[in-house]
């Protein structure tokens, strides 16, 4: 069926994804857009040859070139079949790319959209460019400055021929797009003031466009009114704010204030909203022949989900902190309680159920509200809370809160933080967390964001550990903790904790490393641990349970023991110290490890966005990358380094050093390196010199 559509058809399906946005390709907001890790659009044309020969002129249509390797064999391929040329039509260069330039340009007589970049370094030809600029005449120009304002041979260069070809040859040119609002003085100045004067003389030119409006009247604005052709002037403004004092400052009778158009972002269309056409009937009851118990159950199973319940009941990530917040859940669920008696009846019990507390005070007065209604107590099944860096009274206050909340509750199956979270922990007393255990340990399936203090009841003994026997359908636990616990190991210590998957640790005491090395925990498959703990603790402890682990965040990388030894089957490892990078030997690997596919590493996470820092870091990652020795690990895939963020143009790929760790790691080895969002550095064509 799809070989017999008309190619017409065809064009339509392929132009989508093909498609380059004009909003893209007119972007002067700073380092390349274009840069890309996906898969290259021009994979659609290898799919078959009619698909090539359909969708051949709708990839040269709009050409980008970020790199002289890619003029380099543009212009080879414009050599090679000249038909291509003809389908440009818009032509965005990005640096200046040296001779090939010119056969591309005058292989490219349809071009009506050019973007050429002032962004040049002395090593930077143009004469390329400066070549055949006389061969085309554009609709169009957009012009893009850095920041820098580079100011050397190459600029001068280009933009005299470009000033050339306004005045001169560029006849159909109505429309110019520029960065520049009165940027610094001397030459950068003067080569932005020719370019003004070469506009103001073009018979052609109808609209003039800047990406920022300047914050008073410039001379250069006023040399472009002089122009008797010129329609529009427009200034895209971020906010209604933004040009409002140029506005009011402008003689309003003068030829510039009449041209100046300032274009706001489109606003986002609201939604259309249907009134009905007759007015409900005010006394209506739903169901009102119902039951009351009937009718209590169905509005029970409504408003549950009207109070996103459901979704309240599961393990948060830091993103649904976000989501709540942002959709106003919070003010959502509160609002049904105020639609009737019976609302607030029936929702009291639901909104209590699954509490969602942001912030100390919340915690606080949710406790005030238990201790006031404490039969409310036991409808609560889980809670969340989201509370950060407590200062003065906030801490006791908090403890006290929990001490009541606990107190009151015996159905507790979740009291947690988002699991992403790398806080000081939500205080609680060695009693609060002994009589948390004794009410709902039985119901008990994520405890996380817990920080129980040391001491219980000073001077009383240590508890037991057999308290955690109560724990029987814990899956998630996050312990915080330097408590110690009475060493009376017993053969029916191996049973506790039999349904836990997920165990964090933070800060906590040998005492209580080495009674989970006591455990079976059959269930255990990520481990995140944090803290300096013993290596004898920790040696008992991969011993025991390594071999089951197949997650596992460590802080930092465990030294003095043969990790990847005790734990065979670890598919992913993260290293999450911030300040040290693994020394080569963390490879180090007995046997063949046959499941580590990947890891990742946050040291220096802070330094990504400054290559100079990166560079001091150098002695650091060399090792790693250079003296690493992966022979025992055929499944290891990619690794991920946080500090790591890839260049988006030529010249800074040049000087990178995670450009060259990347091809070092996949040539000898065959493993990615990844950067902090997850994407594999892709080779760029290589120029010739």
């Amino acid at each position: 069926m799809a070989d017999k559509l008309p190619d017409e058809i065809l064009k339509e399906i392929l132009s989508p994804s093909l498609h380059v946005p004009d909003e893209k390709f007119t972007d002067t907001s700073g380092p390349s857009v274009f840069f890309r890790f996906d898969l290259s659009t021009s994979a659609f044309l290898l799919v078959c040859k009619r698909w090539l020969r359909v969708a051949t002129p709708l990839l040269y249509e709009v050409v980008v070139l970020c790199s002289k390797a890619q003029a380099q064999a543009l212009s080879q391929v414009f050599a090679t079949n000249k038909q291509l040329g003809t389908f440009v039509k818009k032509l965005r260069v990005e640096g200046g790319y040296g001779m090939p330039m010119e056969k591309i340009i005058k292989a490219s007589p349809n071009i009506k959209d050019l973007y050429l970049s002032l962004a040049l370094y002395s090593t930077d030809s143009v004469s390329g460019i400066c070549r055949s600029l006389s061969s085309i005449s554009p609709t169009r120009l957009i012009l893009y400055e850095s920041s820098d304002h580079l100011d050397n041979a190459s600029t001068r260069q280009l933009t005299k021929a470009i000033c050339a070809s306004i005045s001169s040859n560029w006849k159909a040119l109505g429309v110019f797009h520029t960065p520049y609002v009165d940027r610094g003085s001397g030459k950068v100045y003067s080569r932005w003031s020719a370019i003004i004067s070469a506009l103001s003389n073009s018979p052609s030119l109808r609209e003039v466009t800047c990406s920022s409006c300047p914050y008073v009247e410039s001379l250069s604005f006023h040399m472009l009114a002089k122009n008797p052709h010129l329609l529009v002037i427009r200034f895209k403004l971020k906010n209604e704010n933004e040009g409002r004092y140029l506005e009011q400052t402008l003689d309003k009778t003068s030829r510039l204030a009449k041209l100046i158009q300032f274009d706001l972002p489109p606003a986002q269309r609201p939604a259309d909203i249907h009134f009905p056409v007759a007015l409900p009937d005010l006394s209506y009851i739903p169901m009102a022949t119902t039951s009351i118990d009937v009718r209590k159950k169905i509005w029970a199973q409504i408003l549950s989900f009207a109070m996103w319940n459901d979704w309240c009941d599961r393990d948060f990530v830091v993103a649904d902190v976000i989501f709540y917040k942002s959709n106003k859940i919070g003010l959502a669920r509160q609002n049904l309680l105020t639609v009737s008696k019976e609302f607030y009846e029936i929702g009291l019990p639901l909104i209590y159920s699954y509490p969602v507390l942001l912030g100390p005070y919340q915690l606080c007065h949710f406790a005030t509200q238990i201790a006031t209604y404490p039969a409310l107590g036991s409808e609560i099944r889980s809670i969340f809370f989201h509370v950060t860096y407590l200062h003065g009274d906030l801490p006791q206050l908090v403890e006290e809160s929990m001490a009541r909340i606990v107190a009151a509750t015996s159905n507790l199956t979740r009291l947690h933080e988002h699991c992403d979270s790398r806080g000081a922990g939500l205080p609680m007393k060695g009693t609060t967390f002994l009589k948390l255990v004794e009410t709902s340990g039985s119901s008990l399936i994520t405890l996380t964001g817990i920080k129980v203090s040391e001491n219980v009841v000073p001077p009383a003994r240590p508890p037991s550990f057999s308290i955690f026997d109560n724990l029987r359908r814990l899956r998630s636990l996050e312990w915080r903790s330097t408590m110690e616990f009475q060493d009376t190991a017993s053969p029916t210590w191996t049973s506790y904790l039999p349904s836990l998957e997920y165990l964090k640790l933070q800060d906590c005491s040998n005492n209580f490393l080495d009674n989970l090395s006591s455990l079976s925990l059959p269930s255990l498959v990520h481990l995140d641990l944090g803290g300096r703990n013993s290596t004898p603790s920790l040696r008992r402890f991969f011993s025991s349970h390594g071999s089951k682990l197949r997650d596992v965040v460590v802080n930092p990388h465990p030294e003095g023991i043969s990790f990847f030894d005790l734990c065979p089957n670890v598919a992913q490892l993260k290293l999450t110290a911030i300040n040290q990078v693994p020394p080569p030997t963390f490879y180090k690997c007995a046997a063949p490890h046959r499941y580590l596919t990947r890891v990742t590493i946050s040291a220096f996470a802070y330094s990504r966005s400054n290559p100079k820092m990166i560079s001091r870091q150098q002695s650091a990652w060399s090792p790693l990358f250079k003296d690493a020795d992966l022979t025992s690990f055929p499944a290891l895939k990619e690794v991920q380094c946080l500090a790591c963020e890839w260049p988006k143009d030529e010249r800074a790929i040049a000087k990178n050093l995670w450009v060259e760790y990347a091809d070092y790691f996949k040539n000898k080895w065959g493993v990615l390196l990844v950067d902090y969002e997850g994407r594999h550095w892709k080779s760029r064509l290589k120029g010739s010199r």
